[in-house]
C-alpha cells in the first residue's frame, strides 16, 4: 500500500494499525522527518509527479500496488495523469478530492461535467464515487465539499489511446468547448486529408506536417504530389512558408499597412507572402 500526501498522519495511522507496514510519499521535508520516526513507515521524500511507481512496486517486491490518498486539491488532476502510465502495475486506486473533480471523473458522456479528465480516465479506469465527506468532517471546515473515489484499472482499455497523441487530441477537443468539434480540430483534420493525398498520389507514406495550402493563389504554392517537390524545397528561403513556390518569402505587416489591412478585412494573419525584391531568386 502507497499513500500519497500523508501530511501529520490522519489517514496514516488507523492504515498502518491495519496493514503491519506502510510506504508514504511526502514532499515537506519536516513532516518526512518526523515519518520517518514511525518503525512501520516507509518513507519517499520526493514530489509525487516525479516518483516512479513502477519501482516502487518493484522495490516492494510487489507485482501490484495499491494506493490512497487525500490528494492536495490544487494538483489532484495532475497526479490522476501522472498515474496514468502506471496502471499497470496498480491494482486499485482510492482517493479523497474535491467533490466537483470526482463528478467530473465519472461524468457520463453528452453531460456538463463530461470533459478532458472524464475521457482518459474512464479509458483507463473503472471508477465509482463511493462516500460524500462534508466540510464539517475536516478542522478547520474547508468551504467546499468532498469524497472518495474508486479507481480500478480496466483490462479491456483500448491500447490505441496510450501514445501522447491520443491524450493531445483529447486535450485540444475540448479546448474551446462552444465550438464545433469540425472546427476545434480543423487543423487535425487538414493533417489527415493532407496525408490521404499524398498516399494516394505517390503510394508510399510520407510525413505531415503541415496543413492544406489548396485555398491559397496557384501562383504561392506547388503541388505536393508533384515530382518536382523536393527541388522546390531546396530552392525555397529559410523564412519562406510551406506550400509557396519557390524564392516566395514571408514579411510582416507593421504599422499603419497593419491597421489598413485589419481595418479592411478584419483580424487576420499578421504574416503574409510576398513577392522578393527584383533580382533575387
Amino acid at each position: 500500500m502507497v499513500e500519497i500526501g500523508p501530511g501529520l498522519a490522519a489517514l496514516t495511522q488507523p492504515l498502518v494499525e491495519r496493514l503491519g507496514r506502510l510506504t508514504v510519499i511526502e514532499l515537506d521535508r519536516d513532516l518526512a522527518a518526523r515519518l520517518r520516526a514511525h518503525p512501520q513507515l516507509d518513507v519517499i521524500e520526493s514530489d509525487v509527479l516525479k516518483v516512479d511507481f513502477a519501482q516502487v512496486a518493484q522495490a516492494r517486491a510487489a507485482t501490484k500496488i495499491r494506493v490512497c490518498g487525500n490528494l492536495p486539491y490544487n494538483i489532484s488532476s495532475p497526479i490522476l495523469f501522472h498515474l496514468l502510465p502506471f496502471a499497470g502495475v496498480v491494482e486499485d486506486q482510492h482517493f479523497m478530492l474535491q467533490k466537483e473533480v470526482i463528478d467530473r471523473m465519472v461524468a457520463p458522456p453528452a453531460t456538463a461535467d463530461y470533459g478532458r479528465l472524464s475521457v482518459m480516465l474512464q479509458w483507463r479506469y473503472a471508477m465509482e464515487d463511493v462516500l460524500f465527506v462534508p466540510p464539517s468532517a475536516f478542522d478547520p471546515p474547508p468551504r467546499v465539499d468532498s469524497a472518495v473515489v474508486r479507481m480500478l484499472p480496466r483490462s479491456d482499455f483500448a491500447a490505441a489511446g496510450c501514445g501522447p497523441a491520443f491524450s493531445e487530441l483529447v486535450r485540444v477537443a475540448f479546448s474551446q468547448r462552444r465550438k464545433l468539434l469540425r472546427h476545434t480540430l480543423g487543423q487535425w483534420l487538414e493533417r489527415a486529408r493532407l496525408c490521404r493525398r499524398r498516399l494516394t498520389c505517390s503510394g508510399a507514406p510520407r510525413r505531415c506536417r503541415w496543413p492544406s495550402t489548396s485555398h491559397w493563389p496557384k501562383r504561392w504554392r506547388t503541388d505536393p504530389c508533384s515530382t518536382d517537390q523536393a527541388a522546390a524545397e531546396q530552392a525555397r528561403p529559410a523564412n519562406a512558408m510551406p506550400g509557396l513556390a519557390p524564392g516566395i518569402g514571408v514579411v510582416p505587416l507593421w504599422g499603419k499597412a497593419r491597421q489598413r489591412h485589419r481595418g479592411r478585412l478584419g483580424p487576420v494573419n499578421t504574416n503574409r507572402a510576398v513577392h522578393p525584391p527584383p533580382g533575387q531568386s
